[in-house]
């Protein structure tokens, strides 16, 4: 069913609706519970009950806070690749280790990712969820370059290239009819940008189970109208809102004041001198809203301040990324790591305190004087260690009775301790200061395994950020320099300079985090990767299955591993490897064989050349033999021929004469 679509006013009005339902959701609770995490982790909480006891404040909080913060930053940023890309096919190795390579550039190279993860995992351990936005950020830069000697074709050419401005003022030409003068080069700084956004800059819709499925999620920011128009925005839009009230100023969250406590007393003060410096709170909104009155609701990015609206725009998502140590099931808060420390602080701030107080009054009890038994009283309230007390009766001072220590003090603050460590899954044993059970009685692997179970929350812990913050927020970087690298760029990769071109890359949607987390885990990983190249090259029947690529893909991890990042100048690429040369000696071998081979063809041809004119001499001879028989033949048969006609001949005149002689005689 269409409507009418939404005009500015009417969707100012909704946002600000939307935007205080969520704000007041997360300034009570949230915001009073974030301010006792801050004051427990800075050691201002609890007070003392009385101006005279011990001011001492057991750090249960901080120490459980920053052992859970070093182990995750030493196991995921320790490596600077702690995330590799899943290769799609045989053909996409390398192309997912040039990714993988670039991304951890943009993280750690282009931001600074160890300050971001720091920032994230401390906020997140502090106050439930830290949050990083990730977004691609357009700027420019300007570099002054000076002509010297430039053709005047040279100058037409630059003049056609935008990027470009010349100074015309400062053009001369020299007596050889070259160009002399200065020029501004614009040059395109856009790069992706990773921020950790604090607590009470962060908003999100009551009940929303995921920032992704969230129907409202806001990012608000002081910033100055000097701020505004650098970023961009219209000069009329920042004069509008110039002439409107202030509204609250956000460093009166209770947050922030108590991340505060320990330098100021609160009372900042943001006086404005100049319009320029005037301070608004800006919020960046994303939210699911049908604008063009189509029937459906899409995501929409709105920029708004009170009630100007400075930009809107339909994204496909919004740029905020999660992690919650402790999650709960449907539901985007997670627990608070810190507020279930807040107990175990308390009671042994206060048990301590008892030892400490009983110690002092032990050491300095109080007295009881009789009246006039005291020559100077202030001989006895100076307490000097030694001094004298004149006193005026043997019984004039007397110490007042001290109730003993509790003898089961010491057991409950060890109960705690041992308390704390289930709760937060951080034990002694973890951090290598548990003396009984590391001990020379235990072997090696029993201590490791003894350390590994004692950090299986820590594991847990570990493998949410991993899975549900790593992972999202590098594949969001791989989507971010698809959709926004134009030019091609030449990397390090293992050493090797490569040149890559984001825009021809593949869509991914896979990719893997491997954490080392425990004594010598490292290590073992490493190991791992050693025995298989050991199993592999060494075994008859698997060796024509491990080729000298994959045998270089198998070293190239290990070395990894051990935290060699220029792998290329250690271990040369199977790709790169020339085509082995001959031995002299044995290529001459070699062309002595094929010599003799040609000598032994060439006697072979001849041979037969031999052989076949013997052949044919032989046939010849015989044909000679055959013809001359023939002709022999032939002339005895005409010899018979003419003999027998000759004595045919012959008879028929004998036979002729005889009947001439019988004629005769008749």
């Amino acid at each position: 069913m269409k409507t009418q679509a939404l005009t500015d006013v009417q969707l100012i009005e909704l946002l600000q609706s939307r935007v205080g339902e969520a704000t007041a959701y997360a300034d009570s609770k949230l915001s009073r519970e974030r301010e006792k995490a801050n004051l427990h982790y800075d050691a201002e909480l609890p007070k003392p009950l009385h101006a005279g006891n011990s001011k001492y404040i057991s750090q249960d909080v901080w120490d459980s806070v920053e052992a859970m913060k070093a182990t995750l930053l030493e196991t995921f940023s320790g490596n600077l690749k702690p995330v590799q890309f899943s290769p799609m096919g045989d053909e996409d190795v390398d192309l997912a280790r040039i990714a993988t390579d670039y991304c951890s550039y943009v993280v750690f190279g282009q931001n600074n990712g160890f300050a971001v993860f720091h920032d994230v995992i401390h906020d997140a351990l502090l106050n439930r969820n830290g949050i990083v936005k990730v977004w691609w950020e357009r700027s420019e830069d300007t570099v002054d370059e000076i002509l010297e000697g430039v053709p005047y074709e040279a100058l037409s050419l630059l003049l056609y290239d935008p990027a470009i401005t010349v100074d015309e003022d400062s053009l001369e030409v020299d007596e050889a009819g070259l160009i002399h003068g200065a020029l501004t080069r614009t040059v395109d700084t856009s790069q992706i940008r990773l921020e950790a956004v604090p607590p009470e800059e962060f908003g999100i819709s009551p009940r929303a189970k995921s920032i992704q499925h969230a129907e409202l999620v806001y990012h608000r920011t002081q910033k100055t109208i000097t701020d505004l128009l650098n970023e961009g925005y219209d000069h009329d839009l920042i004069d509008q809102i110039k002439d409107q009230a202030p509204e609250e100023d956000i460093d009166d969250a209770p947050e922030i004041q108590a991340r505060f406590h320990a330098m100021d007393d609160g009372g900042v003060s943001h006086q404005e001198h100049q319009k320029a410096h005037k301070r608004v709170m800006v919020y960046e909104v994303y939210t699911r809203i049908d604008m063009e009155g189509s029937g459906l609701a899409k995501l929409w990015k709105i920029t708004y301040v009170r009630n100007v609206i400075l930009d809107k725009e339909e994204v496909s998502q919004n740029p905020f990324i999660d992690f919650a140590p402790l999650r709960r099931p449907h539901s985007f808060w997670g627990s608070s790591f810190a507020s279930k420390l807040f107990s175990t602080q308390n009671a042994k701030t206060t048990l301590t305190r008892s030892i400490i107080d009983h110690t002092v009054i032990t050491t300095n009890p109080r007295y009881q004087v009789v009246k006039g038994g005291l020559v100077s009283p202030k001989e006895l309230m100076e307490n000097r260690i030694g001094g004298i007390v004149n006193v005026t009766r043997p019984d004039a001072i007397l110490p007042l009775t001290q109730a003993t220590l509790n003898p089961f003090i010491f057991q409950t603050i060890a109960m705690l301790d041992e308390d704390k460590e289930e709760t937060t899954g951080i034990s002694k044993l973890s951090q290598g200061l548990n003396k009984d059970a590391i001990s020379q009685q235990n072997s090696a692997d029993m201590v490791n395994t003894l350390v590994s179970i004692s950090q299986q929350r820590q594991k847990i812990i570990a493998r949410n950020f991993a899975e549900l913050f790593l992972k999202p927020l590098f594949l969001e970087v791989y989507r971010l320099v698809i959709e926004n690298e134009k030019h091609e760029k030449i990397i390090a990769v293992s050493g090797s300079w490569v040149n890559i071109s984001p825009r021809e890359w593949i869509e991914r949607k896979d990719v893997t985090v491997e954490f080392a987390l425990g004594y010598g885990e490292k290590e073992k990983e490493v190991q791992k990767y050693l025995q298989a190249n050991q199993m592999l090259a060494t075994d008859p029947y698997l060796s024509p299955l491990y080729p000298l690529e994959k045998r270089y893909n198998t070293l190239r991890r290990a070395l990894e591993g051990f935290g060699i990042k220029d792998v290329n100048n250690h271990l040369l690429n199977p790709r790169e490897i020339p085509p082995q040369q001959p031995d002299p000696m044995q290529q001459l071998q070699a062309q002595l064989a094929q010599k003799q081979l040609e000598i032994q063809e060439r006697q072979q041809n001849l041979a037969e050349q031999k052989f076949e004119f013997e052949m044919r001499k032989s046939q010849a001879v015989q044909a000679l033999e055959e013809e001359k028989m023939g002709i022999d033949h032939a002339l005895k048969m005409e010899e018979f021929q003419h003999k027998a006609a000759m004595d045919a001949a012959e008879l028929a005149i004998v036979q002729s004469n005889q009947n001439t002689r019988a004629v005769v005689s008749v």
